[in-house]
């Protein structure tokens, strides 16, 4: 008889352990990813054969804008183009620019996990990074003069 109390007395204790787990599975809240609107103010360094080129998002009435900015070496910018973008969910964006030789491509901007971004023109990856804010001088220390004290 002992025996009979210890099976439903451990077949009880796994059932509502297996309630609780699938409820808080449902009610917890997921960690909120990051959506495309987070992509705006930022700027990203274009990593491709062509060095000098950059990407930013910005907002304008209402809606989001790809900058692309090409820099030259001589002046800080030589040509930027605003796109407007079209979101494919809340996690992936596309645009298309012209490209140097005059034709039309398709960009894809897709936010990954974390702090992942990925990019491809016509399908094919390209690698992007976010644009570092310039740091402060560091201060030089002084040339070896003795401070009075």
């Amino acid at each position: 008889m002992k025996a009979g109390y210890l099976f439903v007395y451990r077949t009880m204790r796994a059932l509502l352990l297996l309630a609780f787990s699938l409820t808080a599975a449902v009610f917890v809240p997921a960690a909120e990813e990051p959506a495309i609107q987070s992509l705006i103010g930022r700027e990203f360094i274009v990593h491709d054969d062509w060095a000098g080129q950059e990407l930013s998002f910005v907002s304008k009435g209402g809606s989001i804008l790809a900058v692309w900015r090409i820099l030259g070496s001589g002046r800080p910018v030589l040509s930027e183009v605003e796109y407007p973008i079209e979101t494919k969910g809340s996690r992936q964006c596309v645009f298309e620019v012209q490209l140097r030789d005059g034709s039309r491509g398709k960009v894809k901007i897709e936010l990954g996990d974390a702090s992942e971004l990925r990019a491809y023109l016509n399908g094919i990856r390209f690698q992007i990074e976010e644009k570092k804010p310039a740091q402060p001088p560091v201060p030089m220390p002084p040339s070896g003069r003795r401070v009075a004290s």
